[in-house]
């Protein structure tokens, strides 16, 4: 049987971009528990992935 995990440089490529998926439930634990945790900068970074993933 074959793996089912990517392998660099066959699947993925140095300027490939990857994302970590990210769900309403994940953004309201990290405002909830990590909130004082999450930089300024991450905080921005989840915005722009809200359309990506289509979480309003």
């Amino acid at each position: 049987m074959g793996s089912s995990q990517p392998t660099y440089g066959r699947h993925l490529e140095e300027a490939d971009t990857l994302y970590s998926l990210i769900s309403r439930k994940s953004i309201d634990t990290l405002k909830e528990f990590y909130r004082d945790e999450v930089k300024k900068d991450e905080w921005a970074l989840i915005l722009k992935l809200k359309p990506l993933f289509d979480i309003s």
